[in-house]
């Protein structure tokens, strides 16, 4: 029945531009450490230490996307990105330092620093992060970040194709609006969790244990203020494993506890 309900339920798709990330680095440096540089507990670090993700270099740049597809502008912080509620807990890096994108002072294995300066002032109106790597001597790996589609440009074109106002008087809903935002925060860190052990999370609480996730046990939903809860409750969401299918099953909930019958991908 799950399954059915899964296959059944309308899903509306559109070409949008996608935030790319372009990287440069010292050449021959793939800025990929080893793992005796990562620490045994770093929530990256796969099974065996076979797989390592960076996982504070994925949430900066999502964090700064989400940011913008809320504003149509990049924050003049990371702070505000925090403020906005898109990332509620520590950003920490392979040895277990704690990060601030906004601290370019010290310079330890993993940092990274959000340029909000030359992310405002770029003719190209790309945002700039700046990662400190040392693997194979200390170098600087900039990120170049593009502006992804905002949720303001998203929905006209979705209501254009329905041709009535189904999504726009949702930006006029702040907190709606933030959430939605967070849900693509957290679906981001699902696919990490997949990236890392093969498969997704087989519960809610796996995920949160990880240590993927941009939010933990005490973190606020933003739409209600109070906790957030991933059981179909009305103004939360729901997450599900499929397992016939080895897949998840994500989606947010409405005011009146139904789910919506037309989706995007937050």
């Amino acid at each position: 029945m799950r399954l059915l309900k899964t296959i059944s339920l309308l899903l509306v798709c559109f070409i949008t531009l996608q935030a790319s990330i372009v990287v440069s680095a010292e050449p021959g440096d793939s800025g990929i450490p080893g793992s005796g540089s990562v620490a045994t507990d770093y929530p990256g670090r796969g099974p065996g230490g076979n797989i390592i993700i960076d996982v504070a270099h994925h949430y900066t740049q999502r964090g700064l996307i989400y940011y913008y597809k809320l504003h149509g502008d990049w924050p003049q912080s990371w702070q505000q990105v925090r403020d906005e509620q898109l990332f509620q807990v520590d950003l920490v890096a392979y040895g277990g330092d704690l990060i601030d994108p906004d601290d370019s002072s010290v310079g330890f294995f993993g940092q990274v620093y959000y340029d909000s300066y030359s992310s405002h002032n770029s003719s190209n109106g790309k945002a700039h992060l700046r990662e400190q790597l040392i693997h194979n001597g200390p170098i600087i790996k900039l990120v170049h970040v593009e502006p992804p589609v905002t949720y303001a440009d998203l929905f006209a074109k979705m209501d254009q194709a329905f041709g009535e106002e189904q999504f726009t008087p949702l930006l006029n809903e702040p907190g709606q609006m933030r959430f939605f935002a967070l849900l693509g925060m957290i679906q981001g860190g699902i696919g990490l969790y997949d990236r890392i052990y093969g498969h997704p999370p087989y519960t809610w609480q796996d995920y949160l244990d990880s240590g993927l996730a941009p939010i933990d046990e005490n973190s606020v939903n933003p739409l209600t203020g109070g906790h957030i809860y991933a059981d179909g409750r009305a103004n939360n969401f729901i997450y599900k494993y499929i397992e016939d299918m080895d897949t998840f099953y994500f989606r947010h909930i409405l005011h009146d506890g139904s789910e919506p019958t037309v989706g995007f991908g937050y």
